[in-house]
């Protein structure tokens, strides 16, 4: 879905919403998890304001004879994107850890209840007598 055009405008937040609802159920159904927090929604507007940005600066200086204003605005619209863009990817590393703390909690708990519910073998009588 990244790369289809238009549907990678909302797909991308809809798929890690999923993902990070799914990691934070206390079942294995995801309609048990917590809403995703707001992180997600700032992680994304940076990700589409960093590259509106970026098309926007480069529109700027791709015509027959651009001005110095327009290298200049060019530039400054390229440093805001390139900041929004680097917030994103903070935002990005950490939703990234969330989910993967999130995930190994979980399969920890799934790796309890299986243990925990596994019978214990029957004890025969052919073992040794214990001193």
């Amino acid at each position: 879905w990244w790369f289809v055009p238009f549907i990678n405008l909302f797909r991308g937040h809809t798929i890690v919403k999923e993902l990070w609802e799914g990691s934070h159920s206390q079942t294995l159904q995801v309609s048990d998890a917590k809403k995703a927090p707001k992180l997600l929604d700032y992680w994304w507007a940076g990700w589409l304001i960093s590259g509106i940005l970026a098309r926007i600066s480069g529109r700027l200086i791709s015509g027959d004879s651009p001005t110095l204003d327009d290298f200049k605005n060019s530039a400054y619209l390229g440093i805001v994107a390139s900041v929004a863009s680097l917030l994103a990817g903070f935002l990005a590393i950490r939703i990234i850890k969330t989910i993967s703390d999130a995930q190994a909690t979980k399969r920890q708990q799934i790796r309890r209840d299986l243990h925990s519910s596994t019978p214990t073998p029957p004890t025969t009588d052919l073992e040794p007598p214990s001193v």
